[in-house]
């Protein structure tokens, strides 16, 4: 009997400290943040038809294509 309640305890602690865990944040790569990044745009920009088609240059595409003439 005393093993029983010890185990129901037990559980009980274990599921009550699981509520207070810290949420992880999401890890994402560099293709997803590229295309949330694009998606924002497109929704924010109002004017410029090009941004709102998604065809623009970011800073990262920029880096890139300079490392690639570099090299």
């Amino acid at each position: 009997m005393k093993n029983k309640t010890m185990a129901v305890l037990v559980r009980k602690a274990i599921s009550l400290c699981a509520i207070f865990k810290i949420p992880q944040f999401p890890r994402y790569g560099e293709f997803e943040k590229k295309r949330f990044r694009k998606e924002v745009v497109r929704q924010i920009s109002k004017s410029n038809l090009s941004l709102q088609l998604g065809y623009y240059v970011t800073v990262e595409d920029i880096e890139r294509m300079k490392k690639e003439l570099i090299v």
